[in-house]
Order: structure tokens, then sequence, then C-alpha cells
């Protein structure tokens, strides 16, 4: 069914091969069933909310319909909460509530700004004021669409797979070096490097890379860089 509507979906058999996968993986929405192997649903959204100090949407999909159940849920931070028998139509309205509560989907217009960065998709050109000074450089289309991918996603973990999977369409070893190359260039080249003011692109270590607004970070999000 969200195959089919145009998602990604990855599927754990068990609530502890999920928080697993999290030391690798980036994941835009969890539906959680409250019965499952080894950790229930609760014990699970328990670990992204307080432990990970995750602000992904949690979507609960369960049988269960008692209204402390489903309080209980909401108290423990899920974002929305689905009894089955499962209805196709309102689950997937659901999801795409939770989609434009929770991310900046990019505009159709030629040019989209960003944390005071205007990104051109018609050229590829990106343009910045610093220090009273329009600066302007043009990327190459993969460097471009990384550092528009980061740039939507401020001050969120990322992984390397994820990144992958974004910009050239696999997830490759080989292409490892290949995305730790288009992260400098594109560090370099729009001013994110570890002396910057305001923005800077980290790299989290054996994880993945997340670009910092350091007005806007709060300290607890650095959390989940250890994760």
């Amino acid at each position: 069914m969200l195959k089919s509507d145009g998602h990604s979906v990855v599927v754990f058999n068990s609530g502890k091969t999920l928080l697993k996968s999290l030391a690798q993986e980036t994941f835009d929405l969890f539906i959680l069933d409250w019965n499952v192997p080894d950790l229930s649903g609760i014990k699970v959204l328990h670990e992204l909310r307080q432990n990970k100090r995750l602000t992904t949407p949690v979507l609960f999909l369960t049988s269960r319909q008692f209204e402390q159940d489903i309080v209980q849920a909401l108290e423990s931070g899920a974002d929305d909460y689905c009894v089955k028998p499962v209805r196709e139509k309102e689950l997937l309205a659901r999801i795409k509530v939770l989609q434009r509560r929770t991310y900046q989907l990019p505009a159709h217009n030629s040019t989209t700004e960003y944390q005071g960065y205007t990104f051109n998709i018609h050229d590829n050109t990106v343009t910045w004021e610093k220090t009273l000074q329009t600066q302007s450089v043009r990327l190459s289309d993969k460097e471009f669409k990384l550092a528009q991918y980061l740039f939507e996603q401020p001050n969120r973990a990322i992984s390397r797979k994820r990144l992958m999977q974004e910009i050239w369409g696999r997830e490759d070893e080989a292409l490892s070096r290949t995305l730790d190359v288009h992260i400098c260039r594109v560090r370099l080249r729009l001013d994110l490097s570890s002396t910057s003011g305001r923005l800077q692109l980290k790299a989290i270590h054996g994880f993945g890379y997340k670009l910092v607004n350091l007005s806007e970070e709060e300290p607890y999000l650095r959390h989940d860089e250890r994760h």
C-alpha cells in the first residue's frame, strides 16, 4: 500500500532490530504496532523519544483501541494513532499530514530559500549574503542536489546510506569515497566549515552528516550524534 503511494518502505520484525538499524539508517516516519517481538511498540517509542532523542514522526497502527492505550501512546510522544483494520485512504492521508507538519517540502519554483541560501534549480547556482556582500557559486548537478537535500533538513543527522540513495539512487560502498568528496566540495564552496559563524556541515562519526544551524541547535540534539 505504502510503496504504491510512492514511499520507500523498510520492514522490521522486532523492536530491537529497528533500534539497531538507527546506527546506520535515517527514516522520515515510523509506523509502530503495539504487540511486536522482544520490545513492545510503546517501548520502542520510549527509546526513540527519550534515549535517541529523535523527533521523527511516529504513527501507531494497532488493534488496541482502548482510550487509555491511545492516551498512553500520544502522551509518550506518538504523533498519531490508527486502529486496525487498516483503512487505506485514511492511513495515507494521515501520513501526508505528518509529512506536511514535519518537513519543509521543496517548492516548485525556480528558486527556493533555505537558511538564508537561495537555490536556483535552473542553473544550479546558490546565492547567500556574507559580511554585507553577495556570494554566488555554481555547483555540479550532484553537488547541488546534495546541498539542497541537506539544507531542506537542518539540524537533522542523515545517514551515509540515505544520502547515497537520495543523490545517486543506490547504496553502494563504492560510492562512499565519492560521497565524501562531494561533501567536502559543498562544505568549501558554500562556506560551511567548522569556522563558519552560523551554518556548519558536520560529519557524524560512523553515521553520516548533519547541517547544523548554530543559532537553532539545542544542546540535547547533539545526543543523536553518538548513535
